[in-house]
């Protein structure tokens, strides 16, 4: 990758960090996902599959890390978008909530459960489910953190896919750009 429009090594330093920073997330939450299944008093099955689903969204994020640190970088933004995208908005009402972090929450809370509290909040590796439960909560999230890194993810992706579709490309830099996808 000689030529100019070539990914630089800053880009190519940033997009590893991604990938790790997604790896640590999701396997930090699935761990702390998987050690609520001994807090469990019964176990319905609506229980096993509500943690077993979160366990899943954050091997997503591991995966997504993965892609980005085995340098398979289009596929790897592609599903990282997604993967963000789950993390920007947190909602609960009526018993029903979902709230998805894989990494560093760091945001607004408006929470309606009691009286109108509006907060910034700080959190790690999270995943709030609910479907049908006797909650009272009622709140809005909005991870601001996950918005700024959506926002890296989107420049990234679009970067790469300019040296991708630039002329001087030759197929062996391709080929490393899309890393087998």
């Amino acid at each position: 990758m000689e030529n100019e429009k070539a990914l630089n090594r800053n880009d190519d330093n940033k997009l590893y960090l991604l990938g790790a920073y997604q790896i640590g997330g999701g396997i930090y939450g699935a761990i702390i996902t998987l050690f609520t299944l001994g807090s469990i008093t019964s176990y319905s099955t609506g229980k096993i599959l509500i943690t077993f689903f979160g366990v899943a969204l954050f091997l997503f994020s591991v995966y997504c890390g993965y892609l980005l640190v085995s340098r398979k970088f289009l596929i790897g933004l592609k599903l990282s978008i997604y993967n963000n995208a789950l993390q920007i908005i947190g909602i609960g009402a009526a018993g029903y909530h979902f709230k998805f972090v894989s990494g560093f929450f760091a945001g607004i809370t408006l929470d309606l459960t009691d009286d109108i509290f509006v907060g910034f909040g700080f959190d790690f590796s999270i995943i709030s489910l609910a479907f049908g439960s006797s909650s009272p909560l009622i709140f809005m999230t909005l991870n601001i953190f996950a918005i700024l890194v959506l926002g890296f993810v989107l420049k990234m992706k679009e970067k790469i896919e300019v040296i991708l579709k630039s002329p001087q490309n030759t197929p062996v830099e391709e080929s490393t750009m899309h890393n087998t996808i």
